[in-house]
């Protein structure tokens, strides 16, 4: 059985894991840009104070979250919440910080894409290395899902916090800062639109879902009787 984690509040209350997540959320000349790093920023200690003391009794100010839209590298229009800075971009940045390294100990080694030094690359070599050890298993899916963060179930992930972690305050915590929103009708709406949308697709029939197991050799026969060359030279 996982040892559980304990004492995870105190290590994000802690001052120097506070300053530390305002420098981070500071990257990229944004407190150049916005008026509320430069508001706190003029009082950056006294603020983090009353920071910290949020954290410990667990008494935040409600959301006031404001909807933007922003365009992708690939034009694609994504959705956004936009919250206040001071506590809660802070927060995203503090939890992070100190359960982010545990977090990464449980993941098998194929995760990859939004872990540091496991990005896009590592992932593609990852699944090269593996075609080319099973050279008859050439097949792999791709997918995607729609509005996949907000489709999570919110009880869902607090379960696997509970599995991982035995702090009940910084659940409670988790529940007031990333646990906050509603996973229901607006999200069935969204992927009944996506499913109405592909079947308006001419090429419908390749978005259904298709039993047939795939057969074990190519297309196009191999040389040395149907084995790969590689394969072959080892066989004699």
């Amino acid at each position: 059985m996982t040892k559980k984690v304990g004492y995870i509040l105190e290590k994000i209350a802690d001052k120097e894991n506070l300053r530390r997540a305002v420098k981070n959320s500071q990257r990229g000349g944004k407190a150049k840009r916005r008026k509320q790093i430069r508001d706190f920023n003029a009082d950056a200690e006294n603020q983090i104070e009353k920071l910290q003391k949020m954290i410990l009794t667990l008494d935040f100010p409600s959301h006031n979250s404001r909807k933007l839209e922003r365009k992708a590298d690939k034009g694609k229009i994504r959705k956004l919440d936009d919250e206040d800075y001071m506590p809660w971009k802070i927060m995203s940045h503090a939890i992070m910080q100190v359960i982010e390294p545990i977090v990464n100990r449980s993941l098998i080694a194929d995760t990859s894409c939004c872990i540091k030094g496991r990005g896009c690359l590592y992932g593609v070599k990852r699944v090269k290395r593996m075609m080319r050890r099973n050279p008859y298993h050439n097949w792999f899916s791709q997918s995607d899902c729609k509005k996949y963060y907000q489709s999570i179930d919110p009880d869902y992930l607090e379960r696997a916090l509970r599995h991982k972690f035995k702090d009940k305050r910084f659940i409670e915590l988790m529940k007031i800062c990333v646990l906050d929103y509603y996973s229901g009708d607006e999200i069935q709406q969204a992927i009944a639109d996506e499913r109405a949308k592909k079947e308006r697709c001419a090429n419908w029939r390749i978005h259904q879902w298709d039993d047939r197991q795939p057969h074990p050799q190519r297309d196009r026969p191999y040389p040395h009787g149907g084995v790969p060359r590689k394969v072959a030279s080892k066989l004699r």
